[in-house]
C-alpha cells in the first residue's frame, strides 16, 4: 500500500462538478493499493499517517502530527499510484489491485481512519475526481508497507 501525503491549507474533491469533499488545513492523502495487500497493510499505514510529524513547532521544526494540530484528513483513492511506465510508454497496472477487491479494501481504510480521527473526508472510488490541493510548503511524503511482504 501506498500514501502520497500533501500537507495542505485546503483540499476538495469534485466529481461531476459537484463539490463531495473539502478539508481545511491537513492531510490530503492519495491512497494507492497494491494486489497483495490486507488489513495489515492497513493497520500500517495509518498508524504511520497519525504518528508522522509534518507540521512545524514553534520553531518551524517537524515536530507536530496530524491529531496534536487537531487537523483535517482527505482521503483519495489512487489507482494510478501503482502504474508502471518503466518499460513502456502506456502504463501497466499489474501490480494494483483489481478494482472489486481494492474498493473493498479502500472502505475498510476509511472504516478504520473513522474510528481513529475525527471526521475525515474521503474521495469516491472508482469515479472520475476533480482534486484541488493547496499544498503547503511544500510538504509531500509518501509511505510505503510494501516491506511488510518481504
Amino acid at each position: 500500500m501506498l500514501a502520497l501525503i500533501q500537507k495542505v491549507s485546503k483540499a476538495s474533491v469534485e466529481i461531476e462538478s459537484k463539490v463531495v469533499s473539502s478539508i481545511g488545513e491537513g492531510y490530503c492523502i492519495f491512497l494507492g493499493i497494491k494486489e497483495t495487500d490486507d488489513t495489515q497493510d492497513i493497520d500500517y499505514i495509518i498508524k504511520k499517517i497519525l504518528r508522522a510529524k509534518l507540521f512545524p513547532d514553534n520553531k518551524g521544526r517537524f515536530k507536530v502530527n496530524i491529531t496534536d494540530k487537531k487537523g483535517q484528513l482527505l482521503i483519495v483513492p489512487q489507482y494510478t499510484l501503482y502504474g508502471d511506465i518503466k518499460l513502456k510508454n502506456s502504463p501497466s497496472f499489474t501490480k494494483a489491485m483489481r478494482p472489486l477487491e481494492a474498493s473493498v479494501l479502500f472502505n475498510m481504510f476509511c472504516n478504520r481512519i473513522e474510528d481513529s480521527i475525527e471526521n475525515p473526508k474521503f474521495g469516491k472510488f472508482g469515479e472520475f475526481m476533480k482534486v484541488k490541493v493547496i499544498n503547503e510548503g511544500p510538504v509531500t511524503f509518501i509511505i510505503s508497507s510494501d516491506h511488510l511482504k518481504k
